[in-house]
């Protein structure tokens, strides 16, 4: 283990007497090689309660604020690989560098397991979908991060930020940047004065057919229907909430989880986008997600999506993009606005 940062510090990430360039790749090659895939790692350094949910398997540090981490994607899961079957989901790269996040936090700057993490910013960028494309056997995923910033307070929240790299058996797949708080419970519990019983589920409505949304399970449906929009006013969707999906909410939360906003964003962008396109939702893959959260959402009141389309753009090295602004309101105030783009992949 590194060692952390001390407790009142904060750091952005670079130091000076940095090793050379070629040092530095020499380094990173062999600890590539070296990363293990066989297991994975504690679930609580992932915030996981089921081992089945753990995504990294193995993390090596490879200088100042730089680290690998190993992670293995799933060839049968309960959400992830419930689609077209083609491509890897988005949403599982995003939840492995929010997994490697939390994994370097806990193992490297000595933030303690009990801390609440709240996610601020989030942004995944398919790199190169071809490196997304399912094999026969589970893909492994390396996620090169860089520690960006890293601000603590004395007993109180710690504000870390990253980027990282991904690479998906050895191909460049897609970059990441991500921000969020971790902060002791106590002062989780002041902010967060809602009890767990403010209901097991928000939203009402006709779930959307699963294969309007890139899904089989009418389970991991996270929307409503499509409602269109009029007078020039956006397109809406509801958020569907189930407490006891087993990935969503693989542990007790007292809010709608990150991870659920964000597929609920992206289905709805595979449900407009294949209306507007005319083209079948399996056809299109979610290849840009830039998502900001403002707020809690709470379980007890619905959240309605709000959908603009842009234009399409015609791009030479991937082919045809929409891309679109969604937000997400619970009884009028904003909770998440977001960015997505969408590939059209016939």
């Amino acid at each position: 283990m590194t060692t952390a940062p001390s407790p009142t510090a904060t750091h952005a990430g670079g130091s000076p007497g940095a090793p050379a360039e070629d040092e530095v790749a020499v380094a990173v090659a062999a600890a590539r090689a070296a990363l293990r895939f066989d297991a994975p790692v504690p679930r609580g350094l992932a915030h996981r309660a089921s081992v089945a949910e753990v995504l990294p398997t193995d993390v090596a540090p490879v200088g100042a604020d730089r680290y690998l981490v190993a992670a293995q994607i799933p060839r049968s899961h309960v959400l992830f690989n419930d689609g077209p079957g083609r491509f890897h989901d988005l949403l599982v790269v995003t939840e492995a560098a929010r997994q490697a996040g939390t994994l370097l936090a806990h193992r490297f700057l000595d933030v303690p397991l009990d801390m609440a993490f709240v996610l601020q910013n989030a942004e995944v960028q398919i790199v190169d979908p071809e490196a997304l494309r399912v094999s026969p056997v589970p893909a492994q995923l390396v996620a090169d991060m860089t520690l960006l910033e890293y601000a603590r307070r004395d007993s109180g929240p710690v504000r870390i930020a990253g980027q990282g790299e991904m690479t998906i058996d050895g191909k460049l797949a897609a970059r990441s940047t991500a921000s969020m708080l971790a902060m002791p419970l106590r002062t989780y519990r002041t902010v967060r004065p809602v009890s767990l019983k403010d209901g097991g589920g928000s939203g009402s409505g006709v779930p959307a057919p699963p294969e309007l949304v890139g899904r089989r399970n009418p389970r991991n449906v996270v929307i409503t229907a499509r409602r269109p929009g009029a007078d020039g006013s956006p397109d809406t969707f509801t958020v569907l909430v189930d407490t006891g999906h087993p990935h969503f909410f693989d542990h007790p939360q007292d809010h709608v989880p990150g991870m659920l906003m964000i597929e609920a964003c992206r289905q709805s962008a595979i449900a407009l986008g294949s209306h507007l396109l005319a083209v079948e939702p399996d056809e299109l893959l979610t290849v840009r997600c830039a998502t900001s959260f403002h707020t809690y959402a709470e379980l007890s009141q619905p959240v309605t999506v709000e959908v603009v389309p842009g234009v399409p753009e015609l791009r030479r090295e991937s082919g045809l993009v929409l891309p679109m602004e969604i937000t997400l309101r619970q009884t009028g105030e904003t909770v998440v606005t977001a960015e997505l783009d969408v590939l059209h992949v016939p």
